[in-house]
């Protein structure tokens, strides 16, 4: 490659990192713009008042025990 044609690469290389430099810095925002007003939290605590008794009722259905439809004596699932 000739030389003028190394300068000529040289020169819209040097020309687009300018621009780019130049553009980013005025789409950016800077360091004063980046403020926000934020609401205060509430902090959340650990105590658990007293439980609403037609929610936690001692009637209710206990969800965790084994339901059994009918009585199985086979090893092997599915299987009759």
């Amino acid at each position: 490659m000739k030389s003028t044609e190394w300068a000529s690469i040289i020169l819209v290389a040097t020309l687009s990192i300018l621009i780019a430099f130049f553009s980013s810095s005025r789409f950016i925002s800077n360091d004063e713009d980046r403020t926000a007003k934020l609401e205060q939290v509430v902090p959340v605590s650990g105590s658990i008042d007293a439980l609403n008794p037609q929610v936690f009722s001692e009637n209710s259905i206990n969800l965790t025990q084994l339901v059994e439809i009918r009585e199985s004596n086979s090893e092997q699932p599915f299987v009759d």
